[in-house]
């Protein structure tokens, strides 16, 4: 599942999650990846956001601050149980402490 975010013109940033597609969460973890996409001083973020069957919500971040045109960064996700839906976000971020803006949405399943 991929997220673009919302800024005009061209896409500024996508996040990329990928799901247990096999069925055996040991085997294939999930990831969150942040890409960056434009040259516009601005860092990619995306952040993925779960809740457990016992109702505890869980939140993992990734940050892309090395420029467009330099790939993604990724965070392998901790075990996230089949079937369970997650949301997305994609965002632009200014500096590793501004504020996220520009953030489109998403979801898919785990």
């Amino acid at each position: 599942m991929s997220v673009a975010t919302t800024d005009s013109g061209g896409i500024g940033a996508t996040g990329i999650f990928w799901g247990d597609f096999n069925g055996h969460d040991q085997d294939n973890p999930e990831v969150l990846g942040a890409c960056d996409k434009q040259a516009d001083g601005l860092r990619a973020y995306a952040n993925v956001s779960w809740q457990d069957r016992d109702g505890n919500w869980f939140v993992q971040e990734v940050e892309d601050a090395t420029g467009a045109g330099d790939g993604c960064e990724y965070n392998y996700l901790p075990n996230i149980a089949d079937g369970t839906k997650v949301y997305i976000d994609a965002c632009l971020k200014d500096g590793p402490r501004g504020s996220v803006r520009y953030c489109g949405s998403g979801t898919a399943i785990a």
